[in-house]
């Protein structure tokens, strides 16, 4: 084993904690797929609950208003309160079977838009002289739409957008009723901005609870990649995706070669560096769509989304060949290693089960071969011949 001069490089911050990026609470363009579903079914379960009871709310308060409201603004505003109350429940049946970020998105602007607009309508109605004394609880209600916002796991950017919509309809009640530049008017406008940023604090302390949560029932602690029932789980909705649109999906299955001797000798802290090692570098080579994660001890897989039988032995010939190239990096130096990838392509309307199998047969060949190399076996359907199998041997190895 060599001995490299800085072999401080090895120590690391857990994947878990590394993984928490300012970035992962300004937008979500870095999420995963997987949490990115899980966070639109989580914003649309708390929309649709929300818009319910609203819906039932709004116009339950007609009997309040009936005897507060002067009698000339009473018809207007229980037009008004039965308008707001069906939209509230127009937004909380709708179905949404097919459930996306963007329809998540949507149905949160409808739930700050309904009651900013009714805000809006409720303040001409009323007018400045009718909210005094019990009626200027209308007056709180664009303070109450950025309390509902904290309730949301939100990244700055959506939670931003919420303001806009506040913002605009305070702004636009103050234009009509030409009091923008008054004291009072300003005075709220400061109330405002001290609430947006605590709403704003709130929206991504809870993004950054729910990232920790879904990483730690979804992400190996010591790879920091996907583990094996969150892999299957995403891998078939994938397969799914790739059944629309006709595209060939491949699985690679990657095995340490000898990886009990490397314990053995070394110790596991040696081999969980070894396995980490290998987990960088998957990270490293896989294309956008791929899905790598651990399998189990010293196996892993990667779910190769949209490669055919060529482009998925070339990804784990360059796997094979990164791994080959790089020794790992561990406690006392640096550590050669080898490992054997079996290939299963097919079409995606195959089960996964049955891509597993076909690469576990060919990762069975490759160790029967010697090890340090890639077997591929193709479907029924897949180039280049049915059941043909490519053994891409290196030139040399350590077996």
């Amino acid at each position: 084993m060599s001995q490299p001069p800085t072999p401080e490089r090895t120590s690391r911050i857990p994947d878990l904690v590394r993984s928490f990026r300012l970035e992962d609470l300004l937008t979500a363009r870095q999420h995963s797929r997987d949490f990115t579903f899980y966070r639109s079914d989580y914003l649309l379960v708390r929309v649709k609950l929300f818009a319910l009871l609203f819906g039932v709310a709004t116009p339950l308060w007609l009997p309040v208003d009936m005897w507060l409201l002067p009698p000339e603004s009473l018809a207007a505003m229980g037009g008004l309160r039965a308008l707001t109350g069906f939209l509230f429940l127009l937004l909380a049946l709708v179905g949404t079977r097919r459930r996306s970020l963007a329809r998540a998105r949507t149905a949160l602007v409808g739930l700050i838009v309904i009651p900013a607009l009714f805000y809006l309508a409720s303040r001409i109605i009323l007018g400045e002289e009718a909210m005094q004394g019990a009626l200027v609880g209308y007056t709180f209600l664009p303070f109450v739409l950025l309390a509902g916002g904290a309730l949301f796991p939100l990244t700055f950017l959506e939670g931003g957008g919420i303001l806009v919509v506040v913002y605009l309809s305070v702004l636009a009640v103050g234009w009509h009723a030409g009091t923008l530049f008054t004291l009072p008017f300003l005075g709220t406008l400061w109330l405002l901005v001290l609430l947006s940023g605590i709403a704003l604090w709130a929206q991504s302390a809870q993004l950054h609870m729910l990232l920790g949560l879904y990483r730690q029932a979804t992400r190996d602690p010591l790879t920091g990649l996907f583990n094996r029932r969150a892999l299957f789980r995403q891998g078939e909705a994938e397969l799914a995706r790739a059944r629309r649109q006709g595209a060939p999906v491949s699985l690679l299955l990657l095995d340490i070669d000898r990886f009990k001797r490397i314990n053995d000798h070394w110790g596991h802290r040696v081999g969980d560096a070894v396995l980490r090692h290998l987990a960088d570098i998957l990270q490293r080579e896989f294309r956008a769509g791929d899905l790598p994660g651990r399998y189990g001890g010293e196996e892993f897989v990667v779910l190769a989304m949209g490669a055919d039988y060529d482009g998925a032995t070339a990804l784990a010939e360059r796997i094979r060949l990164a791994v080959a190239d790089s020794p790992a990096p561990v406690p006392e130096g640096s550590l050669p290693y080898s490992v054997s990838i079996g290939v299963g392509s097919g079409r995606a309307d195959e089960p996964l089960e049955e891509l597993l199998q076909r690469a576990d047969e060919a990762l069975l060949q490759a160790k029967e071969a010697g090890r340090d190399r890639v077997v591929a076996l193709a479907g029924t359907s897949s180039a280049p011949a049915p059941g043909w199998a490519a053994d891409l041997s290196p030139s040399g190895g350590n077996g």
